[in-house]
């Protein structure tokens, strides 16, 4: 026996759909309205000053805000011991602004740090979790002479007096076939001699150039670039930038976070009315490469090959040809961005 079913559909007219959508867009729900980028002069805040204007915002359509410590029009003096990011201060009036934004319906979003990019204040640009730099030293080897002794040292010094430590990994050796002067201008080599020279216990090279040709030795040093976030006076010590392409960086995040910012009020707010935990902007400086420990080990495991023979190119102190450059330098930045934390 067949059965027949009929399907009934309704559909409304399209002006009450139109109506619908233009009320919706003209009033939108608290989870679709704008919000307010928030810049606080550190702590230097009245936690009944930040509750009104909350409030302000709720009557005037806005869904929320973005806080961060972002003081370059700022007038008064700052005080970054007594009312820094992360500190007592800090916390009491992020937890006003929490308390608000919950009564309101309204969400707070923070960022990881005090301005960009991520920093915290129990790092310094020696601390394994502070963002790294891969520095370069170069050094002429005549055909048949040798090199021995201590590799060369970093040709640029650090930008910050802060760091103190380097750490040799590389040494390398190459043909240069077109002379340069790096950092202003590169030289150019030949690929096919790219070799590693063998590091002795106590730090030293020995290595013997071939007869023919003009040769380069090249060192590596892994060492923090000592970058602050934008601004200054966040902080009493100052924050460090921290090293986004690693897990140590990421705890150094997150422990400041938890012993500093997270009281149980907090968290309990944040469930409620917390939006994001989010990095204004991703300005990671350097005059040499960017660089983590284990960068090359996850570079062979996600592109199938060594960055060895290429690692000239990093630093920009060398070239191999117009069209082999732009390419691995390129495959260098993904990696890059596949280990950002």
């Amino acid at each position: 026996m067949a059965v027949a079913v009929a399907a009934v559909v309704v559909v409304a007219p399209a002006s009450a759909q139109a109506t619908g959508f233009a009320g919706s867009f003209a009033s939108p729900a608290r989870q679709y309205q704008p919000k307010f980028r928030w810049w606080w002069p550190n702590a230097l805040v009245d936690n009944a000053e930040i509750q009104a204007e909350l409030d302000q915002m709720a009557d005037a359509g806005f869904g929320g805000a973005e806080i961060a410590d972002v003081h370059h029009s700022a007038k008064q003096p700052l005080d970054p011991t007594g009312h820094g990011w992360g500190t007592a201060a800090w916390t009491n009036a992020v937890q006003a602004a929490l308390e608000k934004a919950k009564q309101r319906g309204m969400t707070v979003d923070l960022t990881a740090g005090p301005s960009w990019p991520s920093a915290v204040p129990s790092v310094t640009p020696d601390s394994p979790g502070a963002i790294k730099e891969l520095a370069y030293g170069t050094a002429t080897v005549a055909n048949g002479a040798t090199f021995a002794g201590a590799p060369p040292a970093p040709a640029l010094a650090p930008t910050s007096s802060a760091v103190t430590q380097h750490k040799l990994i590389y040494v390398q050796a190459a043909k240069v076939t077109v002379v340069g002067a790096p950092p202003k201008t590169a030289y150019t080599l030949d690929g096919s001699t790219v070799t590693n020279v063998p590091i002795a216990a106590d730090g030293t090279v020995s290595w013997t150039a071939p007869a023919d040709g003009n040769w380069i030795l090249i060192s590596y040093f892994e060492r923090g670039s000592g970058q602050k976030p934008e601004g200054s006076a966040h902080t009493t010590p100052d924050s460090y930038v921290i090293d986004h392409f690693s897990q140590t960086g990421t705890k150094a995040i997150t422990d400041y976070w938890d012993e500093h910012v997270l009281t149980p009020t907090v968290r309990s707010l944040l469930k409620d009315a917390g939006g994001a935990l989010f990095e204004d902007s991703l300005e990671l400086e350097t005059d040499s490469a960017l660089w983590t420990p284990g960068f090359a080990d996850a570079f062979q495991q996600q592109l199938g090959y060594s960055l060895l023979p290429y690692l000239p190119l990093g630093p920009r102190t060398t070239r191999r040809s117009p069209s082999t450059t732009p390419t691995r330098r390129c495959r260098h930045r993904s990696v890059v961005t596949s280990t950002s934390s």
